[in-house]
Parts: C-alpha cells; sequence; structure tokens
C-alpha cells in the first residue's frame, strides 16, 4: 500500500549558479553542511534546560534548584527592582554580610538595561571574584548567592566589546571548579555554571576542556549509575548530563583528540546500556527507576552526537566509522514508543544523511524509509523527517526515485499549502529536492499549478537555503524543458507551467530578491528571471 500523508492526522497544518548544473553536486555538498547546522540551530531539542534563566539560577541552601523569590528574606530597603546599579553592587559585595547578600535575589527582577550594565562593569567582577576566591569564609548559604549572582552575569558580559572581562573572569574562575566538583554542597551550582560558561563563551568552553572538566564530569555520571537504581539523585543526574553536553553543544569545532575521547567513551557506555534495553516496555514495569536513569544516559549520548557531528562532517565520518548505524537500528527497535528519544534519534540521523552515503544505505537496508514514513504522520516528527528524507534523496537519488511512492510526493505536495511554516518550510524543500535529483520522468507528473504556487510562498519566506532551493528547482524544470523527451513533447504542461507563473506574479518576488547579500542568490536569481522572461515572451 503507497504510503502517504493524511490531512485528517493534521500532520501537515498549515539552488545553482547561473544556468549550468554541470558542477552542482560540490555546490550542494556545502550548501547540504551549511543547511544542517542552520536546521540545528532553529530547534530547541538539544537545550535541556527549558525554563528561563531568572527562573533557574539561584538556588536554595539545600542544594537543590528551587528558585529562591526575591521577596523572600529581606528586600531592597522599600526600594524598586531597578534600584540596584553596579555602586551599589559593589558595595555590598565589599561588605557581604547576611543580610546585604540577600539582596542579591533582586538580580533576576532587574530590567536587562540595568543588568548589562552591571555584567559590563570591571569593579563588580573584581569584588564578586574577590568572594568567590575567599568562599571558605562564607556560610553556605550566602556562597550559593555569590556563586549563583556569577552565573546569572556571566552571559551578560558583550563579548564584542568587553573580551578582556570576560576571558579573565573565565581564567579565575576555572582555578576553582575542581573544589566545587569536588564538594557535594557546590555540585549543583557548579554544574550550571560548566553550563552557562560553556554556551555563553568559545573561551570558556575551552578551557573546561583544558582543565579536564568534561573528563570529571563523565566519571561523575559513571560513579552515578553504578549506585543502586533506587539510590540515584534523578535530579543531579539531570545536571550531570545537561553540563556534558552543553560542553559539546557549543558550535565551534574543538580538538579531533577530544572528539575522538568523547565518542568512544560515549559509545562504550551506550553499549553498556542498550543489551539491558532489549525489551523496553517489559523492563520498563520491572524497574521503572534504573529505565529511567538509561533514558537519560541515551538521550544525552544522542545529544552529544549530535553536537559533535554539528562541527563538521568529518566527526559524522568518524561516528559512523565506528559503527554507530547498530545502535542507531537497535535504539529504533527499541524505544519506537519514546517520543524524547526518538527526537533525538532522527537529528543524529539527520546529521548522518546529509553526507554519510555508506551508512545512509545501511540504515535504509535495514528499514529506515519505512520507520520515517511511519514517524512523519505524527506532527511532532513530521519536519525533522521531511529534512532527513531531503538529505537522503541528495545522497541516494536513485534508491529514493523507486522507494518513494507518487502517492507519497503528490499528497506531500497538496498539503503543503495549509501546514504550519515549521512543516511547510522542509515539507516544500523536500519536493524541491525531489525535483532536482529524482528521475524527471517520475517528476513530470508532479509540474502543476500548487508546486508554482509553494515556491512563488517560498520565495517569500526570508530562508536562504529554501530560497535557492526554489529557484535551482524551477531552472531544472526550465532545462527539462529543452533537454528531456518527456518535457520536451508536453506543450501543454509547458502552458500550464508558464501561465501558473504568469497568474501568481512570481516574476515581482524573483525581482525582489536581486540584491541580497548572498552570492548564489545574486547568481541565481538573474539567471532565472531571464529564462523565465524568454518562456514568457513565447507566449504573449
Amino acid at each position: 500500500m503507497a504510503t502517504t500523508i493524511e490531512p485528517s492526522q493534521n500532520v501537515l497544518n498549515g539552488c545553482q549558479a547561473g544556468f549550468d548544473l554541470s558542477n552542482y553536486g560540490e555546490q550542494l555538498l556545502h550548501e547540504r553542511e551549511e543547511r544542517t547546522l542552520t536546521f540545528r540551530r532553529n530547534l530547541n531539542g538539544l537545550d535541556r534546560l527549558n525554563t528561563p534563566v531568572s527562573k533557574r539560577i539561584f538556588i536554595s541552601s539545600s542544594g537543590s534548584t528551587s528558585f529562591i523569590s526575591p521577596k523572600s528574606s529581606h528586600s531592597w530597603h522599600g526600594q524598586n527592582d531597578n534600584s540596584l546599579s553596579p555602586t551599589k553592587l559593589i558595595n555590598i559585595l565589599n561588605d557581604p554580610t547576611h543580610e546585604h547578600l540577600n539582596i542579591l535575589n533582586v538580580l533576576p527582577r532587574c530590567d536587562r538595561t540595568i543588568l548589562s550594565v552591571i555584567a559590563n562593569d570591571s569593579n563588580v567582577w573584581k569584588a564578586l571574584l574577590a568572594c568567590m576566591v575567599n568562599f571558605h569564609s562564607f556560610k553556605i548559604e550566602d556562597f550559593y548567592l555569590i556563586l549563583n549572582s556569577l552565573i546569572f552575569l556571566f552571559p551578560l558580559i558583550n563579548q564584542t566589546t568587553n573580551e578582556d572581562l570576560q576571558i579573565s573572569v573565565v581564567d579565575e574562575i576555572s582555578t576553582l571548579f575542581d573544589m566545587l566538583l569536588e564538594n557535594k554542597q557546590f555540585l549543583n551550582s557548579a554544574l550550571m555554571l560548566i553550563t552557562v560558561f560553556s554556551k555563553a563563551s568559545v573561551y570558556a568552553r575551552d578551557t573546561i576542556i583544558c582543565y579536564g572538566i568534561h573528563t570529571n564530569i563523565f566519571e561523575l555520571i559513571q560513579n552515578l549509575i553504578n549506585q543502586n537504581a533506587d539510590q540515584i539523585n534523578s535530579e543531579l543526574l539531570k545536571l550531570l548530563c545537561s553540563s556534558f553536553v552543553s560542553i559539546f553543544s557549543n558550535t565551534e569545532e574543538m580538538e579531533d583528540y577530544i572528539i575522538q575521547d568523547t565518542l568512544d567513551q560515549l559509545l562504550d557506555m551506550l553499549n553498556s546500556i542498550l543489551p539491558n534495553m532489549n525489551n523496553f516496555q517489559t523492563s520498563q514495569i520491572k524497574n521503572p527507576n534504573l529505565n529511567a536513569l538509561y533514558i537519560e544516559l541515551i538521550e544525552m549520548i544522542l545529544q552529544c552526537f549530535t553536537s559533535i557531528t554539528n562541527h563538521n562532517s568529518q566527526n559524522s565520518s568518524t561516528l559512523c566509522e565506528k559503527g554507530i548505524h547498530n545502535q542507531i537500528l537497535c535504539i529504533f527497535d527499541n524505544f519506537e514508543s519514546n517520543a524524547s528519544i526518538i527526537s533525538n534519534l532522527l537529528l543524529l540521523i539527520g546529521n548522518i544523511t546529509v553526507s554519510q552515503s555508506i551508512t545512509t544505505k545501511i540504515l535504509l537496508e535495514n528499514g529506515l524509509l519505512n520507520k520515517l514514513f511511519v514517524l512523519i504522520q505524527d506532527e511532532q516528527f513530521t519536519p525533522t523527517v521531511f529534512w532527513i528524507l531531503s538529505n537522503i534523496s541528495e545522497i541516494h537519488p536513485h534508491i529514493m526515485t523507486n522507494a518513494i511512492p507518487d502517492e507519497f510526493i503528490s499528497s506531500t505536495i497538496s498539503l503543503c499549502s495549509n501546514s504550519k511554516f515549521e512543516i511547510k518550510k522542509e515539507a516544500s524543500y523536500f519536493v524541491m529536492t525531489c525535483i532536482l535529483f529524482m528521475n524527471p520522468q517520475k517528476m513530470h507528473k508532479f509540474i502543476t499549478d500548487d508546486l508554482i504556487l509553494i515556491v512563488d510562498e517560498m520565495l517569500s519566506c526570508g530562508i536562504i537555503a529554501i530560497i535557492n532551493r526554489c529557484i535551482a528547482a524551477m531552472l531544472q524544470i526550465i532545462l527539462l524543458f529543452s533537454k528531456d523527451e518527456n518535457f520536451i513533447k508536453d506543450d501543454k504542461l509547458l502552458f500550464s507551467f508558464i501561465t501558473s507563473i504568469n497568474d501568481c506574479e512570481m516574476m515581482k518576488d524573483l525581482e525582489s530578491l536581486l540584491e541580497t547579500d548572498n552570492a548564489i542568490l545574486n547568481s541565481r536569481v538573474p539567471s532565472l528571471i531571464y529564462q523565465l522572461q524568454s518562456l514568457l515572451a513565447k507566449y504573449e
């Protein structure tokens, strides 16, 4: 039975240098990798701390991550939230009594403008770091306030104008990491500090790696999971995993040996977990605590793999050489009912299918396409699955020409018109990819009014990769009308094609794209306009 996307399931609510296609493969390789990173950054699946910073930073004296209300204990002597200034904060830190330090709870309620001024004042940091260095002289609850104020303010340092300040803060704090991680009372705050540092600054991330903090965190995770499942602190495990992921989620590349060691560690951990999960549904009933632990670890590992392969395609090659397809298939088979794991798994598969043809083919031979056809019916997975299908269609067009049913492409085109944008953009990209890479004989029947309307709409979407793909598809169609037998002899289709373009006023949309900052667009748009004008002139 052909695979289609059913409207009743609410799944879909809702490019090339000049005219020469000879070197398109090389251009697309670069575009695929660039677009992969764009897709990753547009998703929030890698962010494990979903609550706003202001609601998660201040930690109670018990070490839990509950937010301390700014109204607790002492207020700012009746003044409003915006009364805190660099001078007043420095005075508090220079005279850090318990009463004074409680005023730090006001920070999350201050205006962003005031916070920016405070965070970029070097004297504030001098006072704050002096307190950090003298941590042994404070009561635990007071040190929490100092430490978490630092966590709160660090991301607000302007890296462009105050890079030296950020570097000096990182250099000073990095010497305290070991102490903070070894102290159970400070561990939660230390992990949050590492998470914030890693995400906010490449220099901070690299410093954390230089001090081997990522290795320390991994060892803490291993020590934790070796305990009895009923005794494991789940909140601590989440923080450990989140901190570890954050180190690798920074988009800047890191040294190859760090990547290699980390991949090996994570694969070893994954291989030790998966044999225990062969029947997830049954084991979940037998020991829910242990399964919750394993799920947390598998999600962490998948997120790290995705982040690492985001850095460059070579990391995807390395992971594939280590046989990641075996783990992918195992996770698919055992966790098809776990939406969170499947979401993370799809992101990893998406990165692999960008450039790894051998591993992609192995996955296809083991039923990947059928799994994707099932998952695409679930709206939470639909955009990601279309993204993966686009990748596979580029890397294995001959396989996909035979494997993708006509009904699937047809239903995608017809449902694109009323889908949500997140789905529409990926579905549209997939259709344009089919036009570019699949057999022209297969795609001939899909050159319809609906297709032209999709192109016209996507030309105004503002996403360069999608606009380029639409323009490339249009150039390909025009080329087929001059070179492919099925298109050449179909005068009726050509007339319908030209009429649809004229009716939707696509030329105006193209003219609005003539002056952009994108070199590829600047090359392709004039070429497409010229070709369309030539065709239109024949029918005037």
